[in-house]
């Protein structure tokens, strides 16, 4: 008798277990939500853009998980924004939220589920995404050795000077006096001294096949090829040719691609030997820096006699001694 009681009560809880159960479902089934990274593979530092985004009916209220300045430890946020609703159809909506966020480290990295709750009503569940894994990449080194260079200096203008003397007039009236009486005091001993004649020096002048010879024979003499050190040996072939190339030719030989350079040398009426053999040093240094080329013993060997025959076959012939007045 208790059992059959027992059975009549759980018959009549059926149909609402039942319609509970399809709420549910039905629900869930309405509400579509996606995590979505524009790039899967950045460098480090590199901004990159997660976009989480929401499709719902109308009178569904979806609250998105809370985040702040991280998402996990190593993937920080940087700035966080909603875009406009817009509607889809059939009574449906569509929003987004896009988070920029980076990572300062190397490796492989992952976005975990992140929850959202849908509430219908009384109705609440929880939904959440699907991982999203993605790589960070180290930022490669360059290892091409340049010259240090100085501060620039920014010039006097007349104006400013003028502008000081105005606001600076008493000033300004004992600098032109002071000004005025050494000019006349050093013309005074010029003329007195017999120090107003031109006197003319000769200043040498380094030809740029001098310079170029003489850094390809302490290469020579170094051989960086055979002390694990091809890549330098390439770089500083490549760097000595094109700095000699600037002073021969007049052509901006460090700022230009191989290609660039082997143009503009034709146009110079450059004999076809010595491009040739030019365009075998230069490319098989490309290929060293970029490529991570080695190229065997004997060719590390011969590429610094080649730069020193292409040197001697284009080299200016007659001295560079210019004059300069004192």
């Amino acid at each position: 008798m208790l059992i059959l009681q027992l059975i009549n009560k759980v018959k009549k809880l059926i149909p609402a277990i039942i319609l509970i159960l399809g709420l549910s479902v039905t629900s869930a089934q309405e509400v579509n939500i996606k995590a979505e990274l524009d790039t899967n593979r950045a460098l480090i530092g590199d901004q990159l853009r997660l976009s989480l985004s929401v499709e719902k009916p109308a009178d569904f209220d979806i609250d998105f998980p809370i985040l702040k300045d991280t998402i996990t430890r190593k993937i920080e946020i940087l700035s966080d924004s909603f875009t406009d609703t817009t509607s889809v159809s059939h009574g449906r909506v569509a929003f987004s939220r896009n988070l920029v966020i980076t990572v300062f480290d190397t490796g492989f990295f992952n976005i975990p589920s992140l929850d959202f709750v849908a509430n219908s009503g009384q109705s609440h569940h929880t939904i959440t995404t699907v991982p999203v894994s993605f790589e960070i990449l180290p930022v490669k080194s360059d290892s091409t050795l340049r010259d240090i260079k100085s501060n620039f200096k920014a010039p006097l203008s007349l104006g400013e000077i003028f502008m000081y003397i105005k606001e600076n007039y008493l000033y300004g009236l004992i600098a032109v006096a002071l000004g005025v009486l050494i000019w006349y005091i050093v013309r005074y001993i010029r003329k007195k001294l017999g120090r107003s004649k031109d006197i003319t020096k000769e200043i040498y002048v380094e030809l740029p096949e001098v310079i170029a010879l003489r850094e390809l024979e302490k290469i020579k003499d170094e051989k960086p090829w055979l002390h694990n050190k091809v890549k330098l040996y390439h770089i500083r072939l490549s760097e000595i040719l094109r700095n000699y190339i600037e002073g021969r030719y007049t052509i901006m030989a460090l700022e230009q691609t191989t290609e660039e350079i082997l143009l503009a040398l034709k146009l110079k009426d450059c004999k076809t030997t010595d491009l040739r053999c030019l365009a075998g040093i230069l490319k098989l240094a490309d290929l060293v820096k970029f490529a991570k080329v080695i190229p065997a013993e004997e060719e590390n060997t011969v590429q610094v006699d080649w730069a020193a025959e292409f040197v001697r076959n284009t080299a200016l012939i007659h001295s560079n001694i210019t004059s300069e007045n004192a």
